[in-house]
């Protein structure tokens, strides 16, 4: 079984690899292929930490902070999937190593433990390789999950190979889960009850970003939020079918007499062009957030028919803190959501469609307390967002309850960072 998964994690990995390295920006190009491969020196690090992409290494470093502040002596390294899972890692953990996960191959696997020589491996939510934990099981290194979740569609693919997840879930030390659901879907497709817990969820312990601070000065990467013309309106992390529905609503709430900005931030960057044109088509102006630099003419407010388009990957956190509404990209077209707590964290109103399946338990608890609107048609949002900027108090008070849910919920970076420093000393 492990050699014919390695033969083929091979030959699927030099199949698409001219594809992933063409996509790539010529600046990480090579970086990029030498770690896919294995290549490369990190030197020891007590964690190695696997994240695949933005939420879960924004998760991640919620816990990073907490094993620092307790451990300023444990060196940890952190592995992610994706490009922009390494621009938020490098911004958020400016003292970890950050590399890219290898292909999941079981001698490239052990090149990068032989490098990094870790104590412990870590992987957020339920990023399941089966040679890295092999590996990890053969080497005798820990591997536990943190931070895990199922969704409805892992999980009913997950039951029709139980046989396979049951024998690959023992390997693991210990599996923490973000709620009951998820626990109880871990344990039937061969989780051990005796390693597997709830553990909470480690976005709602996530923290402002190091860069908060808004600045008019030039030389602060945000500064461009001071400039922008209130009151305004972010759609962030946006996906294909999703924009034109966005645009077509702030068409409307613009032809009302409404003044307003939008602030339109695609989730993925290979989308930035394609996004441009989309406004455009919709008979709007475009200006990129790459376009506003110091002494540009570009750096006044923006006129009413103007959307700007945030293609600067790593600021989406903190622009949050600038908006007077928010619509959660990912859940008008079907692909499960994104993390709602961003914006709650900025207690700012927050509107997503009817595809939060990834977001399952977190969306539920905020309808139950009346902290969000869900919307389901452009008509929807339309009226939701110009509903909640008739009524400055309302969306205050909308958005008052969904940082009460976060602040309330917060606890498993705690929790997590136990667990790890149970495995840390044992590891003397």
């Amino acid at each position: 079984m492990k050699v014919f998964y390695d033969l083929l994690s091979f030959i699927v990995s030099i199949c698409i690899f001219p594809f992933e390295f063409l996509k790539r920006d010529p600046a990480v190009r090579h970086r990029w292929a030498r770690q896919k491969w294995g290549i490369g020196s990190h030197g020891p690090h007590d964690i190695w930490i696997h994240a695949v992409s933005v939420g879960e290494v924004l998760a991640a470093s919620s816990l990073v902070n907490e094993v620092n502040h307790r451990r300023p002596d444990i060196k940890i390294a952190l592995s992610t999937v994706t490009d922009t899972g390494q621009i938020v890692a490098k911004n958020n953990m400016q003292d970890t190593t950050v590399f890219y996960l290898p292909w999941d191959i079981r001698h490239v696997a052990y090149r990068v433990m032989d490098d990094i020589k870790p104590r412990l491996i870590v992987i957020m939510e339920t990023e399941l390789w089966p040679a890295l934990i092999w590996s990890a099981d053969y080497r005798n290194i820990p591997l536990v999950i943190l931070n895990g979740r199922i969704s409805d569609a892992s999980y009913s693919g997950y039951r029709k190979i139980r046989w396979f997840m049951k024998r690959l879930l023992s390997k693991v030390s210990f599996i923490g889960m973000q709620g009951q659901t998820d626990l109880e879907r871990i344990r039937n497709i061969g989780a051990p009850e005796k390693i597997s817990a709830v553990t909470g969820n480690l976005k709602y312990d996530v923290e402002p970003p190091a860069s908060s601070t808004l600045s008019n000065e030039p030389s602060t990467n945000l500064f461009w939020l001071n400039i922008l013309k209130r009151p305004v309106w972010i759609a962030g992390s946006t996906h294909e079918g999703e924009e034109e529905k966005i645009l077509d609503a702030y068409r409307q709430i613009i032809s009302r007499g409404t003044n307003l900005t939008l602030i339109l931030a695609p989730r993925h960057p290979e989308r930035f062009q394609a996004v441009e044109k989309l406004i455009k088509q919709a008979g709007f102006s475009c200006l990129r957030r790459t376009d506003i630099n110091a002494g540009s003419s570009n750096t006044g407010s923006l006129p009413a028919s103007k959307v700007l388009l945030l293609d600067a990957m790593g600021e989406l956190a903190t622009a949050y803190s600038a908006a007077d509404v928010v619509f959660m990209g990912g859940s008008l077209s079907p692909a499960g959501g994104h993390n709602i707590l961003e914006p709650a964290l900025w207690k700012k109103p927050i509107l997503f469609g009817p595809h939060m399946e990834n977001f399952r338990q977190m969306a539920e608890l905020f309808i139950q307390e009346d902290a969000c609107i869900q919307v389901a048609t452009p008509e929807d949002l339309t009226s939701a967002v110009t509903t909640l900027l008739a009524d400055p108090e309302k969306a205050a008070a909308m958005a008052g309850r969904a940082h009460n849910i976060l602040r309330r919920n917060r606890g498993a970076s705690i929790r997590c960072s136990d667990i790890i420093e149970s495995y840390i000393e044992n590891r003397h």
